[in-house]
């Protein structure tokens, strides 16, 4: 008989984890229909794997039940096996449904796409689980790294010394290496393979290999970042770091000291990736020819008239150097997949001119205007950006973000010396203009250490602006109240 929800006797005694005497006794009196499933498509040895059974009972379910009771799968195409390695039972049970499913069970899949050895992870024990199906059979444990290589950093050390697993890791996945034996990672041919497909394992391999020419070329033209786990010649070679910087110049930082001094190799990287020129070391950040290299200040997107115009409010838009950490900031913000939809626009620091003796003097009454500027040079309805004054070619496109829907976007850096955080003087006029404009403000508040300096800017802190823009801009853009970003 069953209930409602197609349970019968057995069901609730394997549910109930009932002794095995009274389990057998069930089985001993009942028809064949006691090995039915339940409208879970649950049937008694699933129930007793789901609850952890008695070893006895388990026992004597396998071997008085159909055949195929150990394969079989419920509703949710979970099978004895999945359960018993997600709910983290005893190897005793495992080892006796190991024992008995055959091939195929090993690789069956729930609804959710994983077999059973995808929960491997969540037993306490799984290099004695993976024992178990190596003495169950070579093959299946074989086939089964060949699927999913990170099964290897679960086996145990006599497994890992098996060359013919970790070879076979190794092959599927080359990150496998970092759990292979020590024979493994000095075996040349199997690491050159591996740092073909993936550079990055070149830092798993021996330490003979990590030295190694072929080795180490062959990682850094699969994976160029790959130079940081190559020797100290290699990190010093022009030819390849050229080579690695051109198709990510991020790999500036891994370079040898010397040759993050030169000009070339950091031009390259930092055309390739703007914000590599954070890695340039001797000064060559606040380098003119570097800093132009990035883009910054390649004004041509700020004057399409469809993109929404973002006007940077930043010190080096008015110093006559530029500041280090604004200038990341730009690069960053230049990078950004939200922000490219933007057109960007940061005053050339090498281009202010002024209307008034003193650069940014607050005191002077010119804003930008027709009537308060004395500094105008237009060309076709367009300021000349290199005869203006700066506060005029400011205004001019605080007044486009204003039809276009764009914003200022202000960093307000961290000063240690003050513990503060200060606007430039140059950042408070355009601060006061935007106001006057009517163009929304974003002020982002650089974070600071324990110590009191600045923490440098980074992408994550251009993401944490640009969710705040994107809430701005989904809640109708009625705020127009000054905005502080305080990024962490």
């Amino acid at each position: 008989a069953k209930d409602s929800n197609g349970w019968n006797l057995l069901h609730s005694a394997c549910y109930y984890n009932a002794s095995p005497e009274i389990v057998g006794l069930i089985i001993g009196k009942a028809p064949p229909e006691i090995w039915d499933a339940n409208d879970s498509g649950m049937n008694p040895l699933h129930l007793a794997c789901r609850h952890n059974t008695h070893i006895e009972v388990a026992e004597i379910i396998i071997h008085e039940a159909p055949v195929d009771i150990c394969a079989s799968r419920d509703a949710e195409g979970w099978s004895p096996l999945h359960l018993v390695l997600h709910l983290n039972a005893a190897v005793e049970l495992i080892q006796l449904i190991v024992e008995t499913i055959p091939h195929d069970a090993f690789f069956s899949k729930n609804n959710e796409g994983y077999d059973p050895l995808h929960y491997l992870c969540e037993h306490t024990e799984p290099e004695k689980v993976l024992q178990l199906i190596r003495t169950k059979s070579t093959s299946v444990l074989l086939e089964a790294i060949q699927k999913d290589s990170n099964l290897l950093k679960f086996a145990s050390n006599e497994l890992r010394v098996d060359d013919s697993f970790a070879k076979a890791a190794v092959g599927s996945n080359p990150l496998a290496l970092e759990f292979a034996s020590e024979t493994v990672k000095a075996d040349r041919d199997i690491v050159l393979a591996a740092v073909k497909k993936n550079g990055a394992v070149l830092q798993f391999a021996s330490e003979q290999l990590r030295t190694d020419e072929s080795c180490e070329l062959a990682a850094v033209l699969c994976s160029p970042l790959a130079l940081e786990f190559t020797s100290g010649k290699t990190r010093g070679d022009r030819s390849i770091v050229r080579d690695a910087v051109k198709q990510d110049g991020n790999v500036l930082q891994y370079a040898a000291d010397e040759l993050r001094k030169e000009k070339d190799i950091i031009l390259t990287a930092v055309r390739t990736t703007p914000s590599s020129l954070r890695f340039a070391l001797g000064g060559m950040n606040q380098d003119k020819e570097c800093l132009l290299a990035t883009g910054l200040w390649n004004t041509s997107r700020a004057g399409i008239s469809l993109l929404p115009t973002i006007v940077m409010s930043c010190r080096l838009s008015l110093d006559k150097h530029c500041n280090y950490h604004s200038t990341l900031f730009g690069i960053f913000m230049k990078e950004n997949d939200f922000f490219k939809k933007f057109g960007i626009y940061h005053q050339n620091p090498w281009s202010i001119s002024s209307c008034s003796p003193n650069l940014m003097c607050s005191d002077w009454p010119c804003r930008g205007t027709s009537d308060t500027c004395g500094m105008i040079h237009e060309h076709n309805g367009k300021p000349e950006e290199d005869r203006c004054c700066w506060r005029y070619n400011i205004r001019r496109r605080l007044e486009k973000a204003k039809l276009n829907g764009g914003i200022v976007i202000q960093v307000s850096e961290w000063v240690a010396s003050a513990r503060n955080h200060l606007l430039g003087p140059g950042q408070q006029i355009e601060t006061e203009m935007a106001i006057q404009v009517g163009v929304k403000i974003f002020r982002v508040m650089q974070n600071q250490y324990a110590d009191r300096n600045p923490v440098p800017f980074e992408q994550q802190h251009v993401s944490q602006v640009e969710e705040n823009v994107v809430k701005w801009h989904q809640s109708g853009r009625s705020d127009m109240t000054l905005a502080k970003v305080h990024v962490v």
